[in-house]
C-alpha cells in the first residue's frame, strides 16, 4: 500500500478482500492477513484533507463492483464503526465518572485518616508521619486511573473516528491489474 498527500493506493486480489481478510499465504507471496480495510485503518492518518483510494485488483472484478458502489460501502463501514467508537466512548465515560466517585471517596478517608493519625500522639512522630504521608500518597494514587479513563483512554477513539470519517468520504476508484500494467 502506498500513500501520497491525499490518496492511497490499495492492491487486493478481489474486490471482497476489501472487507474479508484472507490468511497469509508465504508460499503464494502473500504475507499481509489483514483485510483491505485494516489496512486502511492502519495507513490513513487522521487529517481532515480529502482522501482517495486507489484500489487495484488482480482478478477481474465483477461489473456490479463500481467505484461508487465501493463508496457507498466504505462509507456504510466507517459509519457503523464510528457509532461503534462513539458507544465505547459513551462507555468509558460513565466507568470514569463512576471510578472518579469511588476514588475522590477513597482519597478523602485517606485524607481524614492520615490527619487523625497524625493529630493523635501515638507512637513515634516519624512512624505517624510516615504512615500518614503513605495514606495520602495512596489516596491520590487512587485517583490515577478515573482520571486516565476521562482525560487519555477515549484519545485513540477521537482518532479512530476522524480516520473512520475520512474513509467515509473517499473518492474511490477501482481498476484491474492489467489496465494498470497496460496504462504505464
Amino acid at each position: 500500500m502506498t500513500a501520497g498527500p491525499g490518496s492511497i493506493s490499495l492492491v487486493l486480489d478481489e474486490v471482497e478482500d476489501l472487507f474479508a481478510a484472507r490468511p497469509a499465504d508465504p508460499l503464494r507471496g502473500r504475507f499481509d492477513d489483514r483485510s483491505g480495510v485494516e489496512r486502511l485503518l492502519d495507513d490513513v492518518d487522521a487529517s481532515r484533507d480529502p482522501l482517495h483510494i486507489d484500489i487495484t485488483v488482480t482478478e477481474s472484478p465483477d461489473a456490479r463492483h463500481t467505484d461508487e458502489l465501493l463508496e457507498r460501502a466504505l462509507a456504510g463501514y466507517a459509519a457503523a464503526q464510528t457509532a461503534r467508537a462513539e458507544r465505547d466512548m459513551l462507555r468509558i465515560r460513565r466507568l470514569g465518572q463512576q471510578e472518579l466517585v469511588f476514588g475522590l471517596t477513597f482519597l478523602a478517608l485517606c485524607l481524614l485518616g492520615g490527619s487523625a493519625l497524625t493529630a493523635f500522639e501515638v507512637g513515634p512522630d516519624w512512624l505517624r508521619d510516615f504512615i500518614g504521608e503513605g495514606l495520602v500518597i495512596v489516596g491520590w494514587i487512587a485517583l490515577w486511573h478515573p482520571v486516565d479513563m476521562l482525560f487519555f483512554e477515549r484519545l485513540p477513539l477521537i482518532k479512530r473516528k476522524r480516520v473512520l470519517d475520512r474513509i467515509g468520504n473517499a473518492r474511490v476508484h477501482l481498476r484491474e491489474i492489467g489496465s494498470v500494467a497496460g496504462s504505464g
